[in-house]
């Protein structure tokens, strides 16, 4: 739903209409059209004929909306349009666009991430050199390639972190508009409700009835339940060996809900790490329950054995349909979920470097 919604935007109609004014250089075609996803396909808003580097686009919005100007076969500009006076200048693919307070928050959101952005260009390029050393059997460009993405994929995350610490502050501090929600739920798969339920109620009223300002409050409810300070639901399952246990029964200063499976990559490739850590706490109180959602048994315990984890498990063997992830509102694996000794949620997906900090902050390193 969430990910539909991100694209469709409909609500209250606005008697007013925008007018985009374009003075580009470099613009491919003969005419500039301002398209819109929906939950049905692409509508195109308005076209213009480019006179020279000019162009005038003309319209109304039923909401404002993010939308792409497409200037080429392949080329195309996101904004934020609004029913508003709105200008775009500049030599391809440098723009500056103006008008719209939501554009002018995309584009500031932009400027919390300077280190992430460069480590996603980064590894682009990695990427691309990686698939023209394998078409070259290259094979130690290749390998030398993967140690490099390895390490930045360990800078990307501490630097995501940052990223997303600095935009839950921005939205907690600034004034809200209609790219709010959408930042929100395209930047964090499980926003915060602690964060950003008390944030929401200071929103507009006219943001807050938007289209994604209803998805945004319906995500924000739905997570609310297992948000950090509540009390952990019960999970009860059975294990490969087919006996009952239950996340209430473990014994422990701390425990660590791992939600998994088998034929989960990122899911395999951070299980190195929660094995070193379990082999480290384990004897200071950290205890893991591992809750899978695959759904054939023998690849379940196959996975178990070869990765070596050594810790309590559980499925219903019905992967998405499980009813053992429903009351944590799962949609994406690898998830984690750190409860105390009473239950209580005191930090959520945490991997790597920020699972072992924690747990050097609760039991010490």
């Amino acid at each position: 739903m969430i990910g539909s919604a991100l694209c469709f935007f409909g609500a209250s109609a606005q008697e007013q209409e925008f007018t985009l004014r374009g003075e580009l250089e470099g613009i491919q075609n003969n005419e500039v059209y301002l398209l819109l996803r929906t939950e049905t396909g692409t509508d195109t808003l308005a076209r213009s004929a480019v006179n020279g580097n000019s162009f005038e686009l003309k319209g109304r919005l039923e909401e404002p909306a993010l939308c792409l100007l497409s200037t080429g076969p392949a080329e195309g500009i996101r904004l934020f349009m609004e029913n508003t006076e709105m200008t775009i200048t500049g030599k391809l693919p440098d723009t500056e666009i103006t008008g719209s307070k939501s554009h002018e928050q995309l584009e500031k959101m932009a400027t919390l991430s300077p280190r992430l952005t460069e480590i996603q260009q980064k590894l682009g390029a990695i990427s691309q050199a990686y698939r023209e050393a394998a078409s070259s059997n290259d094979t130690a460009r290749g390998e030398d390639l993967l140690e490099q993405a390895t390490s930045l994929i360990a800078d990307r995350e501490a630097a995501r972190q940052d990223y997303e610490d600095r935009l839950t502050e921005y939205i907690r501090t600034q004034p809200a508009t209609f790219a709010t929600p959408y930042i929100i739920l395209s930047t964090f798969h499980r926003p915060d409700p602690n964060a950003f339920l008390p944030a929401f109620e200071k929103f507009p009223p006219e943001v807050q009835n938007s289209m994604l300002g209803k998805v945004l409050k319906a995500r924000l409810d739905e997570l609310a339940p297992t948000a950090v300070g509540k009390k952990a639901p019960e999970i009860t399952g059975k294990t490969p060996e087919g006996e009952e246990i239950s996340l209430s029964g473990m014994k422990g200063k701390i425990t660590l809900i791992d939600f998994w499976a088998s034929w989960c990559g990122p899911c395999r490739r951070e299980n190195p790490n929660v094995v070193r850590l379990y082999e480290k706490y384990h004897a200071k109180g950290f205890n893991i329950l591992g809750v899978s959602l695959d759904k054939d048994a023998a690849s379940w315990k196959q996975a178990i054995a070869a990765d070596g984890l050594e810790w309590s498990h559980v499925s219903d063997l019905k992967e998405w349909d499980s009813e053992l992830i429903k009351p944590y509102a799962v949609s994406a694996i690898p998830h984690t979920v750190l409860i105390d000794e009473n239950g209580i949620i005191i930090a959520a997906n945490l991997r790597g470097k920020a699972l072992e900090d924690k747990l050097a902050e609760v039991l010490g390193d």
